[in-house]
């Protein structure tokens, strides 16, 4: 099957899944009443990274699939905030590394490559998760080292560097 035929094709089923949703929450009372509220804008940046995501597994296509991951993680945490009304949990946009990471590590997985696409997605997925334990209210890091936490952050900069350096 040629690429463009393949692209018609999951963009067709992308399709016809989406208006199946749209019709079935129209016509089907109680699914109207379970997911009332639960419809919002973000969905829309959600199922287009979904489709990518899809499209660039079946393309086995590593740059776009850390593209569709970072669309679907940005999604995800659009649908967090509309949902709680978080709109100042800007430590949220933290984890946008790792969701970069999380692609590097399906390219990975889908090319059978465990050289430098394993490890940068492991390294985005672990500066990601630094950054969101330092700066995020929600898991109390000041509570847990006091004025000490910023020392977390050199620890992981000197880290960098010497690992930097040997590599040279």
């Amino acid at each position: 099957m040629k690429n463009n035929q393949k692209n018609s094709l999951i963009f067709g089923l992308f399709l016809i899944a989406i208006g199946a949703l749209f019709i079935s929450y129209q016509f089907i009372p109680g699914l109207k009443f379970t997911l009332e509220g639960m419809i919002t804008w973000p969905l829309i940046i959600i199922a287009f990274g979904v489709y990518l995501l899809v499209k660039n597994l079946m393309d086995k296509d590593q740059h776009g699939l850390v593209s569709a991951c970072v669309i679907l993680g940005v999604g995800g945490i659009l649908y967090w905030q509309e949902m709680y009304a978080a709109w100042g949990a800007w430590y949220n946009w933290l984890l946008i590394p790792g969701f970069a990471g999380a692609g590097h590590l399906l390219a990975a997985l889908i090319k059978g490559r465990s050289g430098g696409s394993l490890e940068k997605g492991l390294w985005q997925i672990g500066l990601s998760a630094v950054l969101y334990i330092c700066f995020s209210p929600l898991l109390r890091i000041n509570w847990l080292f006091g004025q000490y936490w910023p020392v977390l952050l050199i620890a992981a900069g000197v880290f960098l560097i010497i690992k930097a350096i040997r590599n040279n």
